[in-house]
């Protein structure tokens, strides 16, 4: 029974965190703009958010009205005070009801409090930045993402680095090719630009990139295979890049099997993407032979008796909350 309980609550806690969502925080006082980004659940209040944030916020009438934040209070005497607005992507609009009254419900959201001075029907006389969710919650903007890492040979022969010992010869002309793109998230993303570097014994390549947003881009650096005797050898991938918020970096192991050319046919096996050496292929051959197992039918246990009520449970907490929601 306490396991079943258990099992509830942590459903139960799982639903709230896929409801949860980022929020956008800005402040723009007479000393510049400030952000934050805070994950409350769908439907929070404005005020909530704010509380959420690192800015420290005092009300009256019962958190309906900003009096200050951090330590910046209204100052009627010289028609200066707290405006609220609510936004939407880059799309802004002044509120016409209360922070506390305000609730989010949409992905992209962000609140600004803004600290204008005010004119005789209290109507801010100062116009709104241009903004978007992205200031506030800028690692959600974009990301660097890295596709595949393939190494071309001579005869075009493709191999992808991740499971492939690479069969070479001395002084045999290879491409390094390497795919990378900047995904965007939302409406809105920044250029992300940096250095590919490789690395194997006493070559050296590099070359710098600029990607786009929302492109992906395809890059190739050429080298020889040095004057190596017989035997494996371990290269390095080291891609660098950086955009207005975040830095990337990502560390690839190339494998080489460097060969007398008069056995680069006869010992090795040649392959197309995702090729590996004879005798690692052997090896896998062997290891998947091994993964025959007849699957007997089991019976159920009262542990399986227990996920299933679990299972419903959640089933019907989800359908209270979205009627609740409604």
């Amino acid at each position: 029974m306490m396991r079943l309980i258990t099992i509830m609550f942590m459903l139960i806690a799982a639903a709230h965190l896929v409801s949860a969502m980022k929020i956008g925080i800005v402040i723009d006082n007479p000393t510049g703009m400030l952000f934050d980004c805070v994950d409350l659940a769908r439907g929070a209040s404005a005020k909530e958010a704010l509380d959420a944030s690192k800015f420290q916020a005092e009300y009256s009438y019962g958190g309906g009205f900003i009096d200050s934040i951090d330590d910046l209070s209204n100052d009627f005497g010289n028609s200066k005070s707290w405006w609220f607005y609510h936004c939407y992507m880059d799309e802004c609009e002044l509120s016409n009801i209360g922070i506390k009254e305000y609730r989010i419900n949409k992905e992209n959201s962000f609140i600004v409090l803004g600290y204008y001075s005010y004119d005789e029907n209290y109507e801010p006389l100062s116009e709104l930045p241009e903004l978007s969710f992205y200031d506030a919650c800028p690692s959600a903007a974009n990301r660097l993402e890295l596709h595949n890492v393939k190494i071309e040979l001579e005869n075009h022969t493709l191999y992808d680095v991740n499971d492939s010992l690479i069969p070479v010869i001395p002084n045999e002309s290879l491409k390094l090719i390497v795919k990378l793109e900047n995904v965007v998230y939302g409406n809105c993303g920044v250029p992300v630009n940096g250095n590919i570097e490789f690395r194997f014994d006493k070559v050296r390549k590099k070359q710098e990139f600029n990607i786009n947003v929302d492109s992906g881009e395809r890059y190739s650096l050429e080298f020889k295979i040095p004057e190596l005797s017989p035997g494996n050898y371990r290269a390095m991938l080291y891609i660098e890049g950086a955009d207005k918020y975040e830095t990337y970096n990502f560390e690839r192991d190339i494998y080489f099997h460097v060969v007398k050319p008069t056995e680069i046919t006869s010992n090795v096996v040649l392959a197309t993407t995702t090729t590996v050496a004879k005798e690692q292929k052997e090896h896998q051959d062997e290891t998947e032979s091994k993964k025959v197992i007849v699957v007997k039918p089991q019976s159920f246990t009262p542990i399986a008796v227990i996920i299933a009520l679990g299972i419903l449970v959640f089933i019907l907490v989800v359908a209270v909350f979205v009627i609740l929601l409604k």
